[in-house]
């Protein structure tokens, strides 16, 4: 495989020898995942194919070396890939006290770097990020439903900014085994929900601010439980695939916790990246993507239901096609007139009943190989700052 790549190199540029940069484009073929047990969310996920265009790394790896780097599917052939890139940029140094290190002499502490989102925005059209069907097509059905919702006056995109300008939504990237913000051909990457060390929000959003992890981000060995199958820098470039997280919708329905499968990141890592204990990480035109469960999506919205007083039960019945059905009536309606916006968003026959009818149908990405969706697709895009990670809470 590596043979092959480098031969191609060789053929498409204007002359190969040890003395001439090679300038072309090289074109990614379309890779499709094989289906892969998701054991966590006992679902089987599949990845769509993915087309890009090539960019230019424009990286001096002391071999003289331009090549144009074109984003691929890591889900086939990863580890040919990464030692392409190691033979093509051999003499980036890795940072020695890159998280984790046993130097005595490098900064200690129980986390890498990180990098807190403090912009998170899903396009309420299919505008970001990937696709995830297969049809060439970016998708965000997620999108499509919250601009629903915001037709019905809940803006979701402003509650999420408003959490996260309070402090009440704090979602974060943790690094480890990660050395150079150009190239990287192996990070560790994982999704940490956490909370201001000393409450004083306003250093956080500016990228200096002290960070605790949230409990209900670590399993029962006190390890992060959502975790990136894969994660790589190129050319400046983060990208992670086959991932794990979970979805908020502050100020709509605060119980609503909706896993995601399939995860995907890309974003740019700026300069000044500290790659030690506690270290920094920045992140721009940051693209975070993934797969919402139809089941996983409405047993949450049930969650919810439960959780409010005035309903305190379930209020979608499942449906033998699989799809759902609203089961509020003008009592419920009654009940939690008093209550907060998204238990009344849950009694409401109308807002309910749109999610169970038209909604529920609505489902774009065929996740068990059955060739009939039961999934949506999601995307966002984010903005990520600094953050020091300085323990658990």
């Amino acid at each position: 495989m590596r043979r092959f790549i480098l031969a191609m190199m060789c053929v498409l540029a204007t002359a190969c020898s040890d003395d001439s940069p090679s300038n072309g484009n090289n074109t990614t073929n379309n890779s499709t995942n094989n289906t892969t047990n998701n054991t966590s969310n006992n679902t089987n996920n599949t990845n769509g194919n993915n087309t890009t265009n090539n960019t230019n790394s424009g990286i001096d790896a002391g071999a003289d070396v331009s090549l144009d780097m074109a984003e691929v599917d890591m889900g086939v052939d990863a580890e040919a890939d990464a030692e392409v890139d190691a033979e093509m940029f051999p003499d980036l140094a890795q940072d020695p006290c890159a998280f984790p290190t046993n130097d005595a002499n490098c900064p200690q502490g129980p986390y890498g770097p990180a990098s807190f989102m403090t912009s998170i925005i899903i396009p309420e059209t299919a505008t970001c990020c990937f696709d995830y069907n297969g049809d060439g097509v970016i998708d965000n059905k997620i999108g499509q439903l919250l601009a629903t919702a915001r037709n019905l006056g809940f803006d979701v995109n402003n509650g999420v900014a408003q959490a996260i300008e309070a402090g009440t939504l704090v979602n974060i990237f943790g690094f480890s085994d990660f050395g150079n913000a150009d190239y990287d051909p192996t990070v560790d990457l994982v999704f940490l929900k956490g909370t201001d060390s000393d409450f004083d929000f306003a250093p956080n959003l500016l990228g200096l601010g002290d960070f605790y992890v949230l409990v209900e981000s670590l399993n029962a060995q006190s390890q992060p439980k959502w975790t990136f199958g894969s994660a790589r820098v190129r050319a400046g470039v983060l990208e992670a695939y086959d991932g794990e997280f979970d979805l908020d919708f502050p100020d709509l329905l605060d119980q609503v916790r909706i896993p995601v499968v399939q995860g995907r990141v890309k974003a740019t890592v700026l300069p000044g990246a500290e790659f030690t204990a506690g270290g920094r990480v920045t992140l721009d035109e940051g693209e975070l993507g993934g797969v919402v469960l139809r089941d996983e999506f409405f047993d949450s919205l049930n969650d919810a239901s439960i959780a409010c007083s005035c309903l305190g039960r379930a209020v979608y019945d499942r449906q033998p096609n699989g799809g759902y059905s609203c089961n509020s009536s003008a009592t419920d309606v009654n009940a939690c007139a008093g209550a907060s916006s998204g238990c009344q968003f849950l009694a409401s026959s109308t807002y309910c009943g749109l999610l169970g009818t038209a909604i529920s149908n609505a489902v774009d990405v065929d996740t068990d190989g059955d060739n009939v969706p039961d999934s949506y697709s999601f995307g966002a895009t984010f903005t990520g700052v600094g953050a020091k990670v300085v323990g658990n809470q």
